[in-house]
């Protein structure tokens, strides 16, 4: 159920678009270095959904259940996230709140 990869077993699921392989690549990686017990990804290019990840540690998966009280992680489960919120203004920069 656990792919073991580097150090820690994690199992990631979700779905990317043609190009965007290296986004679930970088995903992976953030749980094989075990820097992520519990992690989304979702990203749109317009109104397509281009990523959409969802992954956790098996030290994780074996907590009594996630934010939302469900004990199944998954691409519904609810996540708290702390951060600025980015936008992109269409020129491929980002702002983020946070900075300004």
């Amino acid at each position: 159920m656990f792919p073991l990869s580097g150090r820690h077993r994690f199992r990631v699921s979700g779905s990317v678009s043609p190009g965007f392989e290296p986004v679930r690549a970088e995903f992976e990686r953030e749980f094989s270095l075990g820097r992520r017990r519990r992690a989304q990804c979702c990203a749109y290019r317009g109104a397509d959904r281009v990523v959409d990840l969802w992954g956790e540690s098996e030290e994780a998966a074996d907590e009594e259940s996630s934010v939302d009280g469900r004990r199944e992680y998954d691409g519904d489960s609810l996540h708290v996230s702390g951060g600025g919120k980015k936008s992109n203004d269409g020129n491929g920069s980002s702002n983020s709140r946070n900075s300004r």
